[in-house]
């Protein structure tokens, strides 16, 4: 029952943030983009705990008053208990912004145990701000039959901690 909630309210969220600031007494211009490349952890949740850890080339920018932000990278989701250690390197990308914090993403995963694998395609839909995201997301199966310890249903929380800095005019 949490679960369902959970996907709910990270699906309808965004559009009930939605609100229209009065911008007349700011410029409509996009503000100069700050450009990073950030330290990426994150936690995926659903029936199977995973850790994440990576890197990101990511950018910040305000377009009047809203903030936009956007990141392409590189990371592990991590799976370690008692009985299994389940690995999945991952590449993607996300956007979010604008009046009502909507995140969206999409990453190519390998789940591995090394006896066996799958690679999943994980669209992804939530709200983001800036270096922080909260997302639900679907694992989708393109290669392998059926890999355990994969959620097929996940609601990731990410942020990103900046490691070297730099801003570049529009």
């Amino acid at each position: 029952m949490l679960k369902k909630i959970l996907v709910s309210v990270f699906i309808l969220l965004p559009f009930f943030l939605a609100g229209q600031a009065d911008t007349a007494k700011f410029s409509r211009s996009l503000m100069p983009m700050e450009k990073d490349i950030s330290l990426l952890l994150g936690i995926n949740y659903w029936h199977w705990t995973y850790g994440e850890v990576g890197v990101a080339k990511n950018s910040f920018t305000l377009a009047g008053v809203h903030p936009f932000a956007s990141a392409v990278f590189i990371s592990d989701e991590l799976k370690m208990d008692d009985h299994h250690f389940v690995m999945g390197p991952k590449i993607g990308g996300w956007i979010a912004g604008g009046a009502s914090a909507m995140a969206l993403g999409i990453n190519a995963i390998y789940y591995t145990d090394f006896s066996a694998g799958s690679l999943r395609l994980r669209p992804e839909i939530g709200i983001g701000m800036g270096p922080f995201k909260v997302v639900y997301g679907y694992n989708l199966r393109l290669t392998g039959k059926y890999f355990p310890y994969v959620n097929s249903n996940v609601v990731s929380a990410v942020f990103l901690i900046g490691l070297k800095k730099g801003t570049t005019a529009m």
